[in-house]
């Protein structure tokens, strides 16, 4: 009777362990196609996100290229009125009255040049001095002046623009995830 008693206990024990192992495998599946689900969701959410992300920096340097774009357009058109306007500003009695030295041609090169030698990037031609006068006239001067002042100002906008770029790029990127 011992035996049986052991027989049926160890029986007991074996059906009881196959069973939690058939219950644990069970479980594991469960547990492990949760685990593949929430994967799978996460790299979906992932290129969502990352197609999220494209379309607003698509969207931030459209903007940006249009609204560069239009500043550009207005600022030229204005910088070419002003030069046509130079003939009525700028009179031929101004033009006539009014001559330019070749030193200030050279020091106006030099300044537009960067260039702080000027004497050795711009010298003075063989026979004359800073103070021979040029054919350059004042309206000549005038129109290139305002031509400068345009660039100028065309220059800052974009830098400007640039400028715009980045802090649009840089909310957007620290913008928290939706």
């Amino acid at each position: 009777m011992l035996y049986a008693w052991l027989l049926s206990s160890v029986a007991l024990v074996a059906v009881s362990v196959w069973g939690t192992h058939r219950f644990d495998e069970g479980q594991y599946a469960i547990v492990q196609n949760a685990t593949l689900k929430a994967q799978a969701a996460a790299v979906i959410q992932n290129v969502k996100d990352g197609a999220a992300l494209a379309a607003a920096e698509e969207k931030i340097n459209s903007d940006a290229s249009r609204k560069f774009a239009e500043i550009q357009m207005r600022i030229l058109g204005e910088g070419e009125t002003l030069t046509r306007e130079v003939k009525v500003y700028v009179t031929q009695k101004s033009v006539a009255a009014c001559t330019l030295s070749l030193g200030v041609i050279r020091m106006l090169d030099a300044a537009a040049s960067g260039d702080p030698r000027h004497e050795a990037a711009f010298p003075v031609p063989a026979g004359q001095s800073n103070d021979t006068l040029t054919a350059v006239g004042i309206d000549t001067l005038s129109a290139r002046i305002a031509a400068n002042y345009t660039n100028a100002i065309a220059n800052a906008a974009q830098l400007d623009a640039l400028n715009a770029w980045i802090a649009d790029a840089i909310a957007k990127y620290n913008a928290p995830a939706k």
